[in-house]
């Protein structure tokens, strides 16, 4: 199974379509947000998912059992790939374990392969199981966005149980820009921390994705550095080291915007078919 992660911050994490945030009740959603959009709201990761998975044979499943499991937990599931987000005490905090051909990738679990094939994992400890995601055939699309995230925490915090473990084929990283932006990293970190992201994962197709505009003031309050030379950063951090660039920014207007700081449905079928793109040009799907 090849992996196409897609990293990122709220964009990725799916912030923007229409009823996402709503449907975030127990508790709602929260900065720095470790709960992945669900599968059926129409950000740009499910759109990739869903193009690439009709194209492949692939096949994606999610389930939200919500409930705590001790002992063997039957899948019913055949997959090659799966991932499991647990809920702790305390503020926003939920840690992910992924499963690769049958092989625990996190201390949080082990797991194996049933006689008929489907996939059983064992906690190792009582813990509430959030949600589950299965995928079977040659491909698997995953959404490793974290909203309100700056590049430097996610490398340092999230790098490697979002990306390192999957072995990556594809690398789609979303720009931080605005949250870099607005935690004022300097531009030269934001290009090598865009570097470390795109070249952390030996073999990995680097697709550097451009992020939208912002409806509103791009320069103080929050930065005396205009927010645009932060989108210009991660081109040049795309040109400097050779990365695919998928430079969406420029195509998004401000009709495509749910707030004055995320796209809207219409913003995300723009990501989405720019990293499309992308992906066809360079025959990543063979």
């Amino acid at each position: 199974m090849k992996f196409i992660v897609c990293t990122g911050d709220s964009h990725t994490w799916g912030q923007g379509p229409a009823g996402l945030l709503e449907h975030f009740r127990d508790p709602g959603v929260q900065g720095g947000e470790l709960r992945p959009a669900p599968f059926s709201f129409p950000l740009y990761v499910n759109l990739l998912r869903e193009e690439i998975n009709a194209r492949t044979g692939s096949e994606a499943f999610e389930e939200e059992p919500c409930r705590i499991i001790s002992g063997p937990y039957r899948t019913g599931r055949v997959c090659g790939g799966a991932r499991f987000i647990f809920r702790f005490e305390g503020h926003n905090n939920y840690k992910i374990a992924a499963v690769i051909d049958g092989k625990s990738q996190s201390p949080l679990l082990t797991a194996y392969y049933e006689d008929n094939g489907t996939l059983t994992v064992i906690p190792a400890e009582p813990m509430y199981l959030y949600r589950a995601e299965y995928y079977a055939g040659p491909y698997a699309v995953i959404n490793s966005g974290v909203g309100s995230c700056p590049s430097s925490r996610y490398l340092d915090v999230y790098y490697h149980d979002y990306v390192e473990i999957y072995r990556p084929a594809v690398i789609a990283a979303e720009a931080h820009s605005i949250n870099d932006w607005l935690n004022r990293l300097p531009l030269c970190e934001v290009k090598e921390n865009l570097k470390r992201i795109l070249t952390g994962c030996p073999g990995a197709f680097p697709i550097l994705l451009t992020v939208a505009p912002i409806d509103g003031t791009t320069t103080q309050p929050y930065n005396e550095i205009d927010y645009n030379e932060y989108v210009d950063a991660s081109r040049q951090a795309a040109l400097e080291n050779g990365f695919c660039l998928a430079d969406a920014h420029p195509q998004v207007g401000m009709h495509s915007f749910s707030d004055c700081w995320h796209v809207n449905e219409a913003g995300h079928r723009i990501y989405f078919e720019t990293i499309m793109k992308a992906i066809e040009e360079n025959g990543l799907l063979s």
